[in-house]
């Protein structure tokens, strides 16, 4: 049984998707149970009420602010954190001869001060926010700077296969007075100093959405993985089902034509039997005829096998019965002496026929039409065509005339009437060795 591997894929999606699902959902309840605070001055009195031993996880929202900013060079904002990148841009020549654009990074630095957010009330210092989930900095400035063309830098560049068309530079930035909402660990030093940083374990998020925002779309997320991972793993289990089904039918029919097959060989054992044939003979090979003949009969023992595949299952008046025979082209027609002879014989009367031929001699496009009709009266129920029958065995008879022609035009060869075959001198026969 082949294993079904689109509806193990299915499952598998479904799973991971189950997975992050059961995560947005679990990252959603973890918000939801997290301690807020009013306003910034209150978290100080909730610092020293908590536990000294649990950590304290608490979701702050204020302004960012620093006593220190930083200062965009390009677009002059003023932030805490201060991305840089320069891009380099440029045309590559691939191997089919053309240009591809292509860029890569030349430059990428970041800078970040310490800041705190700011209500009103008090500061809270944040620590880390650069990986805490959700923070998206906004592009202060892009600045695409073309490349200056020199001689010199124009055949270095050809010779490298390049193309500079020139840098861009991007830079982005936590501004000053951006409304943030903090998730994570707070605490408090000797000084007094209230920070939020990534706690051990429990979600850390710097986002622009409140709170309650945060909540609402984990849990839609978490009910579009959910969904999801139902579908696929619906559609996974369909096509698991479908080939579980396919192979219990494949192995009822097995185990059907199993059961005729020795139905059929018991009955032919009884006449046998009855007949006298096998009496007082031991005959070991007859007893295991059960799976031993064939198919199409189900009375003789099997001894014809099928190339290129090797299956033994036809008695061999079975197997050349047919006149037609499937291969590699369609219906192709295995022809008997008799109706060689009865064609060569249309050919001749249909050459003579005016309606067929043509002046300066050949044939006109409809003679094989007329040779289809002839066969049709001398060899009826033959089913002989045309198309495609007399125009493919035709070809192969002007093969073989062609050939034979080459040979009687060598010297040593000659033609025998009488026996219809090719006389060869025994000296003039080559022996090549093999390879």
């Amino acid at each position: 049984m082949m294993i079904p591997w689109g509806g193990v894929g299915c499952c598998l999606s479904a799973a991971a998707l189950y997975l992050l699902g059961r995560s947005s959902g679990r990252d959603a309840e973890v918000l939801r149970s997290v301690a807020r605070t009013g306003s910034l001055k209150d978290l100080a009195a909730i610092l020293d009420a908590a536990s000294k031993v649990l950590p304290l996880v608490v979701a702050v929202s204020g302004r960012v602010s620093s006593d220190t900013p930083l200062v965009c060079q390009q677009s002059g904002m003023r932030g805490v954190i201060v991305e840089e990148t320069a891009e380099q841009h440029f045309l590559k020549h691939n191997d089919a001869g053309s240009w591809i654009q292509d860029s890569a990074v030349m430059l990428s630095v970041s800078k970040e001060v310490p800041w705190y957010l700011d209500d009103g009330t008090g500061r809270v210092y944040v620590v880390g926010a650069r990986s805490a989930a959700g923070l998206v900095l906004t592009v202060a400035s892009e600045v695409f700077e073309e490349s200056g063309r020199t001689l010199v830098r124009g055949t270095l560049d050809y010779l490298q296969g390049l193309k500079m068309l020139g840098v861009k530079r991007t830079e982005r930035v936590l501004p000053t007075g951006t409304s943030l909402t903090v998730v994570g660990e707070a605490i408090k030093d000797d000084v007094g100093t209230i920070r939020i940083q990534r706690p051990h374990k429990g979600p850390f998020y710097a986002s622009p959405k409140s709170i309650d925002q945060l909540i609402l779309n984990l849990g839609k997320w978490a009910k579009l993985y959910k969904l999801a991972s139902m579908g696929f793993a619906a559609f996974g289990v369909f096509l698991l089902a479908k080939r579980a089904l396919e192979h219990f039918l494949q192995k009822k029919r097995q185990h059907e034509f199993h059961r005729k097959a020795r139905a059929a060989a018991a009955q032919r054992q009884a006449r046998e039997a009855e007949d006298g044939t096998s009496a007082g003979e031991p005959n070991s090979k007859k007893d295991q005829l059960v799976l031993e003949i064939c198919v199409i009969c189900l009375e003789q023992e099997y001894n014809a096998v099928f190339v290129p595949c090797g299956h033994m299952c036809c008695w061999m008046d079975h197997a050349e019965s047919s006149t037609i025979v499937r291969g590699r082209g369609r219906n192709k027609r295995k022809w008997t002496w008799d109706e060689d002879e009865e064609l060569v014989k249309a050919l001749c009367e249909v050459s003579l026929d005016p309606r067929f031929r043509v002046q300066g001699g050949g044939f006109k496009n409809c003679y094989t039409q007329g040779i289809e009709s002839l066969l049709a009266q001398r060899l009826p129920g033959h089913g002989i065509k045309a198309s495609p029958h007399v125009d493919s065995r035709l070809k192969v008879l002007k093969r073989k005339f062609y050939s034979i022609k080459d040979m009687l035009a060598s010297p040593g060869f000659s033609w025998d009437g009488s026996k219809k075959v090719v006389r060869c001198e025994k000296e003039r026969i080559i022996l090549e060795p093999r390879v």
